[in-house]
This record gives C-alpha cells, sequence and structure tokens, in this order.
C-alpha cells in the first residue's frame, strides 16, 4: 500500500495536499460535492462500560441513494482525524490518523495511527475488521453502510416556513435508502480518557 505523507488538517475536516478545503455536511459546498471522499457527515460516539470500550463512528460522502452508489469511496490525499480531549482544555491530547492507500493491482487499505491502547499502526483491507496491533479492546472496520442519521427534511422546511416545530406522522426519515462511508474505531475506553476525568471528542 502507499500512504502519502502527512498533510495538515483542522478538526474533523479533510485537507487535500494541494488545496485546503474545510468540510461541510451532506453536500453543502461546491468543494465537498466534487469531492465527496472529504465530505464529512457525522460523527458519533458511545461507550461501553461493562466491556471498558470506546466507539467512534466518522461518516462521509453522505446522501448518496443506495441505487446510484454502490461502490465505496477512498481517497489517499485525504486525511482524518478525530481529536480526543481528557482534559477539558479543548486541545487534543490524542489525535487519531485515519488515511487510505492503494496498492499497484488497485485494492484498498487503511492505516490507523494513535488508536488508545494499539501497540502500533492499524494496517489492513478495508470492508474487513482489523485487530492486529490494535489492543486487547480495539477494532477498526471501514466501508459503506446505511446512513444512520435520521433527519425529516420536509418537517424541518415546514418549521422554517411557518415558525411552527413540525414533524410528519408517520415519521418521516429523509436518510432512510441512503448509504454513507464510515470509518468505526473501537478502542479501550481507560486508554482512551488517558487518565483524564473528562472525554470530548
Amino acid at each position: 500500500m502507499r500512504f502519502p505523507a502527512k498533510s495538515g488538517l483542522a478538526a474533523l475536516a479533510a485537507l487535500f495536499v494541494t488545496t485546503s478545503v474545510y468540510a461541510a455536511d451532506h453536500r453543502e459546498t461546491n468543494d465537498t460535492k466534487a469531492h465527496p471522499e472529504s465530505d464529512i457527515a457525522d460523527v458519533y460516539a458511545w461507550h461501553n462500560a461493562t466491556n471498558g470500550t470506546l466507539t467512534l463512528l466518522l461518516t462521509y460522502g453522505g446522501g448518496a441513494d443506495v441505487a446510484t452508489r454502490t461502490a465505496p469511496l477512498y481517497n489517499d490525499h485525504v486525511l482524518y482525524q478525530i481529536h480526543l480531549d481528557t482534559a477539558g482544555t479543548v486541545a487534543p491530547e490524542t489525535s487519531i490518523q485515519i488515511r487510505f492507500g492503494q496498492r499497484n493491482d488497485g485494492a484498498w487499505g487503511v492505516k490507523v495511527d494513535n488508536l488508545p491502547g494499539s501497540s502500533g499502526s492499524v494496517i489492513g483491507a478495508v470492508e474487513t475488521t482489523l485487530t492486529e496491533n490494535a489492543g486487547t479492546k480495539g477494532k477498526v472496520h471501514v466501508g459503506l453502510f446505511d446512513d444512520p442519521f435520521f433527519f425529516d427534511l420536509d418537517g424541518f422546511k415546514d418549521t422554517v416556513a411557518t415558525g411552527n416545530l413540525s414533524f410528519h406522522n408517520p415519521p418521516e426519515d429523509t436518510f432512510a435508502g441512503k448509504n454513507v462511508m464510515a470509518i468505526v474505531l473501537e478502542m479501550d475506553l481507560t486508554a482512551a480518557r488517558s487518565g483524564g476525568n473528562k472525554l470530548n471528542v
């Protein structure tokens, strides 16, 4: 796999090697429409106190109909970062870095650096669950998923037009039938907290 040299990145925004692009969610700018790999959609975080794990999920390239996007989106010129602040200072103590690379035969791989609890870089094929070097509680999975984001766009438009909070009954999910790329990271919760009392993502 060839993984390009590190490029700068502002908090959860993607930066192309040649052009700075601060990503907006769900195809809101011309740049992110042209380069959906840099279009950060949503970030989800939850923990399992029983298992002692933290799961982070970053989605990008969302809003595409399943019928029109059946192939995953990867770009070796985009660097993704998730910052963890464990001291409550709004300055990250840990920055997890994710980048993609492609072999000469066209196969894509992913490399994750600074995954809390890992013993080194987690590297392997996309669209499979990776555990090597991820630590005893670490896993990495990247691929195309059903978009988990729920939003009633028509209800939102009605709210804006009338000034009255509007929801459809039954609930209408504008993102039903859409798919999205997702980077899923599971890690040791204690390692992610780094001894701090807070954890901001």
